[in-house]
Order: C-alpha cells, then sequence, then structure tokens
C-alpha cells in the first residue's frame, strides 16, 4: 500500500508482529486485524496489508512511484491507516509502562527512555507526532531554572561552539542556555529559564522539508490549557460523562452517527429507485432515448449521485439531476448502458451554457454552477439535442 506520508520511509525494513492495523474510509472502518507488517521506502507491506488490501481501490502505478503521483492516485480516496503498536495493553496499563520507563530513565531524552518499550528504529519518527521531544524537554529546563549567559568569544573559541549555523563573522553575541543551547542573537533575554514560564506546543505543519512549530509561553501558555479545559468540561457536560471517557463517547457517537447514516442511505436507494420506476413511465422524449429531468433542493451532491445511479437502470434513458444549496446548483448527469447519448458531451455543453464546472465518464458526470432556475436548466438540457 503506498502512503502519502513519507514516515514509512523513514522506518523502512522495520519489521512488526502482533500489531493490529486498522483501515478507515470516510470515517468507516473496513478492516482490522492482528499480525504483521513492514515499512516499505513507499509505505507499508507484509501478510496485514495484503489482506487489507483486498478491501481497498487502486492499482498498480505505471513508472516510478515518486511521492508526488502517490498523493495524486489516493487523493480524495479517504483511507486512513492505523496502527496500534501494543494492543496487548489497556491505555491504563500503557499510561502505567510509559511513567515507568520515564521514571527509570529520568534523567535521558524521551528519545532515549523508550528503547524497552519500541524499536529503535521508530522512536525518532514517532515521539514527533506525540509532541513529546521538545515541550517535555524544554519544560523541564525551564523548571530548572537555568542561568543564561551572554557573551562575545573570540574566533577561536567561537569555532569550537555548537552553533545550529556556522558563524559568518568573526565577532558574535552568544546566548548560551546552561549546559543545554548556544545560538548568535543580538535580541533581549531573560536571565534565568524560568522566568518564562510554562511553555505549550500548540501545532505543528509540515513546512517546506520541515516542520513549522507554533507554540505559546508564560501567561500565554496557561491561558491556552486552561481554556482548553473548559472546553473539555463543556463537552463532557454535554456528555454526561467524565474526562477520561469523553474520547469513548465521541467514537461511540460516531459509530452510531455512521450507522444511522448507512441505514438512510440504503432506505434513500429503495425510495430512488420507486421514484425512478414512476418517473421513468413518464420521461421525455430525448433524441432516440428518454430524459428524466428532476430539480430537488433537498438532495445533497450525494444523494444525486444515488438517484441517478437509479435512474440510468432504466433503459435507454438519460437522467438530468439537479439540487441548489447557498447559491451554487449541484447537478448528475447520467445515462443507461444502452443510451445513445454522448454523456460527456451533454457535460461540456451544460458547463458552456451556464458557466459551470464538471465533468465525469459516459456513465456519470458530476459538477456545479451558478444557482440556476428550473427553465434554464431545462433548457440548456434540451438544447443539447436540438444542436
Amino acid at each position: 500500500v503506498l502512503t502519502k506520508e513519507n514516515a514509512p520511509r523513514e522506518m523502512m525494513g522495520l519489521s512488526l508482529r502482533n500489531v493490529t492495523l486498522t483501515v478507515t474510509e470516510n470515517g468507516k472502518t473496513i478492516f482490522s486485524e492482528l499480525g504483521e507488517l513492514l515499512f516499505t521506502h513507499f509505505g507499508i507491506s507484509g501478510p496485514l496489508v495484503l489482506s487489507a488490501s483486498a478491501h481497498m481501490e487502486g492499482q498498480k502505478p505505471e513508472g516510478p512511484c515518486t511521492a508526488a503521483f502517490c498523493a495524486t492516485m489516493l487523493k480524495g480516496k479517504g483511507y486512513r491507516l492505523s496502527i496500534d503498536w501494543k494492543p496487548g495493553l489497556s491505555e491504563e496499563q500503557l499510561d502505567r509502562r510509559l511513567l515507568r520507563d520515564f521514571a527509570k530513565f529520568q534523567n535521558k531524552d524521551a528519545v532515549n527512555s523508550l528503547g524497552e518499550l519500541l524499536p529503535r528504529k521508530a522512536i525518532p519518527v514517532l515521539l514527533p507526532r506525540a509532541g513529546i521531544p521538545l515541550e517535555e524537554k524544554v519544560n523541564r529546563i525551564l523548571y530548572e531554572n537555568r542561568p543564561v549567559f551572554v557573551g562575545y568569544p573570540d574566533a577561536e573559541a567561537l569555532q569550537k561552539l555548537p552553533l545550529r549555523k556556522k558563524p559568518e563573522v568573526e565577532h558574535l553575541r552568544v546566548v548560551e542556555v546552561q549546559d543545554c543551547d548556544w545560538c548568535g542573537c543580538c535580541g533581549t533575554h531573560v536571565a534565568h529559564t524560568g522566568e518564562i514560564g510554562l511553555l505549550k506546543i500548540t501545532d505543528t505543519q509540515r513546512y517546506k522539508g520541515g516542520t513549522r512549530v507554533s507554540f505559546l509561553c508564560g501567561a500565554a501558555a496557561l491561558r491556552f490549557v486552561a481554556d482548553r479545559c473548559q472546553e473539555i468540561k463543556s463537552v463532557c457536560a454535554a456528555l454526561s460523562c467524565k474526562p477520561q471517557e469523553a474520547l469513548g463517547n465521541v467514537e461511540k457517537l460516531k459509530a452510531e452517527l455512521a450507522e444511522k447514516k448507512q441505514a438512510l442511505a440504503a432506505k434513500n436507494r429503495q425510495l430512488f429507485s420507486l421514484l425512478a420506476k414512476d418517473l421513468a413511465a413518464k420521461a421525455e422524449p430525448f433524441g432516440s432515448d428518454s430524459l428524466i429531468f428532476v430539480t430537488d433542493d433537498t438532495l445533497s451532491a450525494d444523494e444525486l449521485k444515488t438517484f441517478a445511479a437509479q435512474i440510468a437502470a432504466h433503459p435507454q434513458t438519460v437522467g438530468a439531476l439537479f439540487s441548489s444549496h447557498n447559491d451554487v446548483t449541484s447537478y448528475a448527469l447520467c445515462r443507461s448502458a444502452d443510451a445513445a447519448c454522448d454523456l460527456r458531451a451533454l457535460c461540456q455543453s451544460l458547463n458552456k451554457a451556464l458557466n459551470g464546472k464538471g465533468g465525469g465518464n459516459q456513465e456519470l458526470c458530476c459538477g456545479k454552477l451558478p444557482d440556476c432556475t428550473e427553465e434554464p436548466l431545462r433548457q440548456a438540457i434540451l438544447s443539447f439535442v436540438q444542436q
């Protein structure tokens, strides 16, 4: 399975046993099993992945598997892969294990504290996702209230300092956080790290091959944490649950909603099938085919497609379905397999006539138009036959 992310490449060659791979499509779980998998230069492979791929759509790419191609191929599919590295441990057990390991290696960085729990090759990849290395280490240094020194080292001493960027001048103002960091800077600094207070990372984003980190310090960080705590309390009050139960309750509600949506979609298919049968009996001539023209502003874009599929089941039939919301008219054009109409040409004609955008194939075309009433929509469709 090709992945859009580069994390598998960073762990290339690492094999995992007794892990759980879960695949979701647009929020719905379509596969979840315990087994083995392997990280490769393009994604993941192995017995688990082969089993999961039977539940996923896709095709083998032609030519080299470049990152750009993978991103294009997977765009819009909605697949999300997640790995439970320790399926045998509950959240409480895992929490106790982490606390025990951190206590055992309290004088080491987090990256060096998890060697007994995770594969060494995976730790540098997983920790940044959890926000542990930077936030945990920085706050520890802040709590230790280390002194901050400012100096002007000579050229020889300057070359020996572990600066992140090689100095381009002979005389440089260097700011040192004791036994931690050295950097060239002409700005104002605190005398001790404790004056900064709490540091809280609020967001991380990939940016130009690196990572852009957003964070708050001191009173701003405390307000941020307090606001998040209040939001969690409000969510818990709405769900009538404890904070530690909130995520589970939300996941339960999501699952229930997904089931309701599936049930509603099944009922809609039945309803659309009956409506299509009734409309097919009243269809108007459209060249050598019959036309079913529908405008219904209660239908969503996805429901238009579902309705179109039922209309296309009727022989020698072309369907044109429209629904308007928020000054935009969505459309779905369809035809039966034996219809003579060139559906793509009909779509292009509609877009040109009403300044729309969209496309598709000879079975289904979808798109959007500026908000239109029924009369210009009908005229745009019928004019295609007249042409």
